[in-house]
């Protein structure tokens, strides 16, 4: 079990690494803070449910980890993307530039 963990942990860390490693040699800022109202209205958030199938933990929060494993793996056919495409949808959605993606974040809801 403890070994699971560990394995876990350390596929969130190397998700958050390559999506950290890829906007920087995107050229894009990491803080988030000075997006704009057209940045904003880019973003197609998710589905709430699809929010807490991401988030089986129920901590309120997904990792750039478990939004890329989803999307990649454990999503429905038509739902799936790429790693890339789901680097930059968890991107584009992470207004505080933090990480990780809160319910309002990830869906527009509170």
């Amino acid at each position: 079990m403890s070994r699971n963990i560990a394995i876990r942990n350390l596929t969130q860390l190397l998700a958050f690494l390559i999506l950290t490693t890829s906007l920087i040699s995107c050229g894009q800022p990491s803080n988030k803070s000075q997006s704009t109202t057209s940045d904003i209205s880019e973003v197609e958030f998710i589905p709430v449910e699809t929010f807490a199938e991401i988030d089986v933990n129920q901590a309120g929060k997904v990792t750039a980890a478990e939004f890329i494993d989803y999307y990649v793996v454990k999503a429905k056919e038509g739902e799936k993307k790429t790693e890339e495409e789901a680097k930059r949808k968890f991107t584009k959605l992470d207004k505080d530039g933090n990480g990780e993606l809160t319910k309002e974040e990830a869906t527009g809801k509170k």
